[in-house]
C-alpha cells in the first residue's frame, strides 16, 4: 500500500528543469500557427474570442474578432474593431517572434520557472512589476503551446487556448489589410 502512495505521488510531482531545454528546443523552429480562444475574465463579464496566432521569425500575427497586431517589414501593426484608423510604428525587431529574447524579457521582468509534469511543462511566472503580475503557459513535451494565462494588476485574467497547432509555414497570412487605414504612431 505505502508502495501505491509513493508511485501516486511520483506520478503528480513536478520537476524543475532548466529554462535552457525550452529555448534549445525551439532554436530551429522558425514557424507555428494556430487557432486560439481568448478568454477575457473581469468582474463584469467574460468574452471568448476565436482568432489566429502565427508566427514566422521574424513576422508575427495576432487576430481575433476585435483584435490586430501584426508586426511585418520591421513594422508593427495595430488594429481595435470599432476604431476608424489602425496605428504602426518602426520597430527594429519584435521580441515575441523570438523565443529566446521572449525568455529574456519575461526573465527580466518576472521570477520564471520551467517545471516538467507527466505530460509536459509549465512555464510560470511570478512578481511582475509591470501591469502583468503572473502568467502560466502550459507546454507539451515538445514544448508546444496548449494554454497560456496571465493575470493583470486589475485582477483580470486573460487565457489563450492554443488549436490545430502547426509547426510549419503559417502561410500566407503577414499582409497588411487594404480595409484598414493604418496612421503612424
Amino acid at each position: 500500500m505505502k508502495y501505491f502512495f509513493l508511485i501516486l505521488i511520483l506520478s503528480v510531482a513536478t520537476f524543475a528543469i532548466p529554462i535552457d531545454s525550452l529555448v534549445t528546443a525551439w532554436a530551429d523552429r522558425n514557424a507555428l500557427s494556430a487557432d486560439i480562444s481568448q478568454i477575457s475574465i473581469s468582474h463584469i463579464d467574460t468574452v471568448i474570442e476565436d482568432g489566429i496566432i502565427c508566427i514566422r521569425k521574424p513576422n508575427a500575427i495576432f487576430r481575433t474578432e476585435s483584435d490586430l497586431i501584426l508586426y511585418i517589414d520591421g513594422k508593427l501593426y495595430t488594429h481595435s474593431a470599432g476604431s476608424d484608423v489602425g496605428m504602426f510604428s518602426e520597430m527594429g525587431d519584435f521580441v515575441y517572434s523570438d523565443i529566446e529574447r521572449l525568455i529574456g524579457k519575461l526573465g527580466a521582468e518576472f521570477e520564471i520557472a520551467l517545471e516538467s509534469y507527466d505530460s509536459g511543462f509549465t512555464l510560470g511566472g511570478s512578481g511582475g512589476s509591470g501591469n502583468i503580475v503572473s502568467f502560466a503557459a502550459e507546454l507539451d513535451r515538445n514544448f508546444i503551446p496548449q494554454k497560456i494565462q496571465w493575470n493583470d494588476v486589475f485582477d483580470y485574467t486573460t487565457i489563450f487556448i492554443f488549436n490545430n497547432v502547426l509547426l510549419d509555414d503559417p502561410g500566407d497570412v503577414f499582409t497588411v489589410p487594404d480595409s484598414i487605414e493604418f496612421i503612424r504612431q
